[in-house]
């Protein structure tokens, strides 16, 4: 993920077991195609993206993503 940056925020209630998660996760760059050793698959080289959702839930529970909002180079994808 050469160049991207991620910020994570927000709090887990119960560090054993991992419960309770009320996070924010955002991770952005300058090449979307900086991502692809992390997906697997090849991405082609884009703009600069910022991706940002909630992440909610527990380990032992669903783990839900809400207002997942994504936006790469001009184009602006949000309430995924």
């Amino acid at each position: 993920m050469d160049g991207a940056k991620v910020a994570i925020g927000g709090s887990i209630q119960k560090a054993i077991g991992v419960s309770g998660l009320g996070l924010t996760l955002a991770v952005s760059g300058q090449s979307f195609a900086a991502l692809s050793p992390l997906a697997g698959v090849p991405f082609p080289l884009v703009d600069p993206y910022s991706i940002s959702t909630k992440v909610r839930g527990g380990l032992m529970t669903a783990i839900k993503l809400a207002d997942i909002a994504v936006k790469i180079g001009k184009n602006d994808m949000g309430g995924l």
